[in-house]
């Protein structure tokens, strides 16, 4: 029985990384032709301004971006892929005030992958009916069932096995039924009703307040504390910040949540940005004015009033 619990979770667990991939896309703002070296692999053998890379298995990766301008040198960072998504990154310039700068990798954009349609080993006719497009067609489905027959004549145990296998997701479920002497006992039965018609109250997520609401539901504080887990264990201030705007990207936070991270940031600069990109996806969007604390300078408070009276309050 557990080789039958092993053989199906493996098989599963293969289906499914068959097709937990992703596409990382490199471009330079400037026109400036590279190479890219990931975890230490280089992917291009022609410098090009545009380098796109398929099929990458994990999330986090050590980038190098090296020019074909040998006086532009290389520039090294930190990059977060999107799972089943393409993630875009910029080769960009970042200047001063005295037009003095240096060359950095910013996350750029995120968006769902452009799997290629299948290569038939012969060209099509002419008059052959074309194939509909891909993403027409529901994702393929695969079954696998498992039965093991009773182990004596007596049939003390029968066990059926069904495994569920949908693709390009990557998703799968399994079923196991046993009878026999050793089998656990069923689930309770029945259904839990609330004989209740009285409407749930409304859930409370900042205590007392009661403003206008940026967006519906804050991270609970598991996940907000994991997420600044994730955010803080990089070293490179740029990725940290591409971190935390991947965080809220798709979530919801509070004034005093955005504070902390915030915290997170040794410059300035970087507070101000994730502080600006952060307001129209914070919850107690009245109370942002906690957000204020975490900077040293006053210029930095007025920008930020600023860009908030110019996304409108």
């Amino acid at each position: 029985m557990r080789v039958i619990f092993v053989y199906v979770l493996l098989l599963a667990a293969s289906l499914g990384v068959l097709h937990a991939q992703s596409d990382l896309v490199f471009f330079s703002e400037r026109g400036e032709k590279f190479y890219v070296v990931l975890n230490g692999l280089k992917y291009n053998d022609v410098a090009q301004t545009n380098v796109r890379v398929e099929n990458l298995n994990g999330e986090y990766f050590k980038a190098k971006v090296i020019f074909e301008d040998k006086n532009l040198g290389e520039v090294n960072g930190n990059v977060m892929l999107e799972k089943y998504k393409e993630t875009t990154y910029v080769v960009k310039y970042i200047a001063n005030k005295n037009k003095v700068g240096a060359y950095s990798i910013r996350y750029y954009s995120s968006a769902e992958r452009k799997i290629p349609a299948p290569q038939n080993s012969e060209p099509m006719a002419k008059n052959q009916e074309q194939p509909q497009p891909q993403y027409q067609s529901p994702p393929p489905t695969t079954e696998t069932r498992i039965n093991v027959p009773p182990p004596n004549p007596t049939g003390t145990e029968n066990v059926n096995v069904d495994v569920n296998v949908n693709t390009p997701a990557g998703g799968f479920g399994i079923s196991v039924r046993t009878n026999g002497m050793d089998a656990p006992p069923p689930p309770p039965s029945g259904h839990n009703h609330n004989h209740n018609n009285n409407p749930a109250p409304n859930p409370v997520y900042v205590p007392g307040y009661s403003g206008r609401v940026g967006c519906p539901m804050p991270m609970n504080p598991t996940t907000f504390s994991q997420a600044k887990t994730t955010i803080s264990k990089n070293s490179f201030e740029d990725t940290k910040l591409t971190i935390a705007k991947q965080v809220i990207k798709s979530n919801c936070l509070t004034a005093n949540q955005v504070k902390e991270i915030c915290e997170l940031f040794t410059f300035e600069g970087s507070k101000l940005d994730f502080a600006k990109y952060a307001y129209p996806l914070t919850y107690d969007v009245e109370n942002y004015f906690v957000v204020n604390q975490v900077f040293t300078f006053e210029s930095s408070i007025e920008e930020l009033a600023n860009h908030i009276n110019s996304v409108g309050r």
